[in-house]
């Protein structure tokens, strides 16, 4: 009996599962890299996306400005989850986020960038 729970353990830990999307340039930065990356008022557009690639999303703004945004998600599968019948009871997600936002003028210029980071759980099941 002890031989099998050590070996779904082992089996279990083998294979969690990590789902990511987005951009991966953006997955392993923090705001003081990005603050040395971009320079508002200085950094082009061009400097921009040769740095993070295509942004996710474009908005275009009434004044003139262009906002653009870049996202990155990874959501990694608790290993409470592979255990049968708990994970009727409780499972879930260890989830992490990361947006860049970069603004900018008519002049292509770098107007405001935001970076932010955040950690999470996405949790299901009866117990949740």
């Amino acid at each position: 009996m002890n031989k099998k729970c050590i070996v779904l353990c082992l089996v279990a830990s083998i294979l969690t599962g990590c789902i990511s999307s987005g951009n991966k340039t953006i997955s392993q930065l923090n705001s003081s890299q990005v603050n040395t990356m971009i320079h508002d008022g200085a950094t082009t557009k061009m400097q921009v996306r040769a740095k993070f690639g295509d942004p996710s999303k474009i908005d275009l703004n009434n004044d003139g400005t262009e906002k653009w945004t870049y996202q990155y998600t990874k959501s990694t599968v608790k290993p409470i989850s592979f255990i049968p019948l708990v994970s009727w009871f409780r499972s879930g997600t260890d989830d992490l986020s990361r947006e860049l936002v970069v603004l900018f003028d008519n002049k292509q210029l770098v107007k405001k960038h935001a970076f932010a980071a955040a950690k999470g759980e996405t949790l299901v099941g009866l117990a949740a």
